[in-house]
């Protein structure tokens, strides 16, 4: 494994020492802590590429984004992005990483991610960069092959948001546990943060500020992005009408299902998402 510097955008990219495309490889690693204004260039590459926003706040492809997320682009797509001109704002961070190969779209979509560009809320972000800081570490390469190691780093991210999604293995307090048990079993149904507050006897405000605490979004936000989840595994895996899926994930009405499903995957309506990955 190899690093490059670039200063002019405090930027650090690691690569394998002998590219091997195979069914699944990682060609790039990278961390950078551009300055406030910084433009990216237009880049288009045959990989897909996963952007762990840490912090900051900006435009990619023309969508607003906040830290923490994750922004993923897909092969042979141009990417670009500018960071917040507002000093005020905090530094903006991210970690990269770019792969490919024949197995990624399927891996991709049974860890439930959209073959399209979309930004994630990413409540696992400091696992996930830990991952990342770990594979930019030379002492991981000694005596052995560059390529398995950044696959198995690769399969680490896919196990943290399929968790995420899925809820399987997560760690919260007790309190905040109960807020996602409660979710995870009332989404079909009208949800506040007073509602969920009361759940618990807390005020509202202390119960937002514990949940994103520890999630690193809102109650609503996580809300919103658990019912969008369900809703894709239904409009792959079911015959259900657009209508019918809304209302079984919670949403009062076909518009707004619409409008928040296409907030969280780049203006893809829920019928093109359906016609898209029902290809796969």
């Amino acid at each position: 494994m190899y690093k490059v510097h670039h200063i002019h955008n405090n930027t650090e990219i690691c690569r394998p020492d002998f590219k091997h495309e195979q069914d699944l490889f990682v060609t790039e690693i990278g961390h950078s802590m551009p300055p406030p204004g910084y433009a990216s260039n237009k880049n288009k590459r045959s990989t897909y590429v996963f952007h762990y926003v840490i912090s900051g706040k900006g435009v990619f492809n023309k969508n607003e984004f906040e830290g923490p997320c994750l922004i993923t682009g897909m092969p042979e797509e141009v990417m670009y992005y500018t960071v917040d001109h507002d000093a005020q704002s905090p530094n903006f961070e991210q970690y990269w990483i770019l792969f490919g190969g024949d197995h990624a779209a399927k891996l991709l979509a049974n860890v439930g991610f959209s073959l399209t560009f979309g930004v994630y809320p990413c409540p696992y972000i400091s696992k996930a960069c830990q991952t990342l800081r770990e594979l930019q570490n030379t002492h991981h390469y000694v005596e052995k092959d560059d390529n398995l190691v950044m696959i198995s780093g690769l399969y680490q991210l896919m196990a943290l948001h399929y968790a995420y999604v899925f809820g399987h293995k997560r760690q919260y307090s007790d309190r905040v546990q109960k807020l996602l048990d409660y979710i995870h079993e009332n989404y079909t149904t009208l949800i506040t943060e007073d509602s969920l507050a009361q759940t618990l006897h807390l005020s509202t405000r202390y119960m937002h500020r514990i949940f994103k605490t520890e999630l690193g979004i809102s109650p609503i936000q996580y809300l919103n992005s658990y019912r969008i989840n369900c809703a894709k595994k239904m409009l792959i895996e079911d015959n259900l009408s657009i209508n019918a899926i809304a209302s079984a994930t919670g949403f009062a009405t076909h518009n707004y299902f619409c409008t928040v499903f296409r907030k969280y995957n780049n203006g893809m309506s829920p019928l093109e998402y359906r016609k898209l990955n029902q290809a796969f």
